[in-house]
């Protein structure tokens, strides 16, 4: 019965932790934009090149600890 609740724990935690990484993949970048838009001058190359990979590279980590949460949750004993 605590092994169950050990891995019920892990599951939350990574699901939390994609959770964490998909928000603040979307909020960060669309407050970038927001800022950029708000003072009337287009986002440069490079700062469009950011922000595309923060949501990439937050896109991913949600995506594998989300992975690893349904993969963890699947070890429940009946």
């Amino acid at each position: 019965m605590a092994r169950n609740e050990d891995i019920k724990l892990r599951a939350t935690y990574f699901n939390n932790i994609a959770v964490g990484a998909f928000t603040t993949g979307l909020i960060v970048p669309f407050l970038t934009l927001a800022h950029s838009t708000a003072d009337g001058s287009p986002l440069n190359l490079r700062e469009l090149v950011t922000v595309v990979f923060v949501i990439l590279l937050a896109g991913g980590i949600a995506f594998f600890a989300r992975y690893k949460a349904s993969k963890t949750i699947s070890k429940l004993e009946d």
